[in-house]
């Protein structure tokens, strides 16, 4: 790439400009859905605690309501499980977002970017359906599902090329984007934007340090 011309970047520049040549935006849909899928899954730990609580107060457990006592141990355990879910949470909110972001081209990132909090609330009603009409088993089961069919699914997805770029992997970078937008699709205005736009950022830390 040396020797082509660098198109300059500013504040307004989108992060990854889609140029005039769009790229295949099912495949970017895909990527977003797949990683929002997380988002799903902390809905459900948001909606989980709702049917779960006359459950936990009842100290009844499974279909048939035998009473089961709550020890010490559980109680623990649960807020542990709180906790853990409550940090994996904040995570995901910062992490899903960017990753959308960095691999979606501008003409469509507005859309994209409405599937992490669409999925997030379908995540609580998800939990709350299933605590509606079922056990407090079945409801962990239904809600642990979403967690790992995000694991088995998005494993299949790219990683973002921007994050890819900083990491000093531009041929990694390049097969990221190139599967985002296609076979066809000429990635290189995209990736010498993407070095520029790391370039800037690393000038601008290094003024401030």
């Amino acid at each position: 790439m040396d020797g082509d011309p660098i198109v300059s970047t500013s504040e307004s520049t989108p992060l990854i400009s889609s140029g005039k040549k769009g790229g295949e935006q099912w495949r970017q849909y895909l990527a977003s859905i797949l990683a929002c899928l997380l988002s799903m899954a902390t809905g459900c730990v948001a909606g989980w605690s709702s049917p779960a609580i006359p459950y936990l107060q009842n100290n009844v457990v499974g279909a048939k309501r035998v009473a089961v006592p709550i020890t010490d141990n559980q109680v623990n355990l649960l807020i542990l499980g709180r906790f853990t879910t409550g940090i994996a949470f904040g995570a995901c909110s910062v992490g899903i977002p960017l990753y959308n972001a960095e691999i979606s081209e501008d003409a469509i990132r507005g859309r994209v970017g409405v599937f992490f909090d669409l999925l997030l609330c379908f995540g609580i009603l998800w939990a709350y359906v299933w605590g509606a009409v079922t056990s407090l088993y079945w409801l962990n089961v239904a809600c642990a599902a979403v967690s790992i069919a995000f694991l088995a699914a998005f494993y299949l997805m790219p990683e973002s090329p921007v994050y890819l770029m900083m990491k000093g992997r531009p041929g990694e970078a390049e097969e990221s984007l190139r599967w985002l937008r296609g076979p066809n699709f000429d990635v290189e205005g995209e990736l010498l934007r993407i070095q520029k736009m790391i370039q800037d950022g690393k000038n601008k830390h290094n003024q401030y340090t």
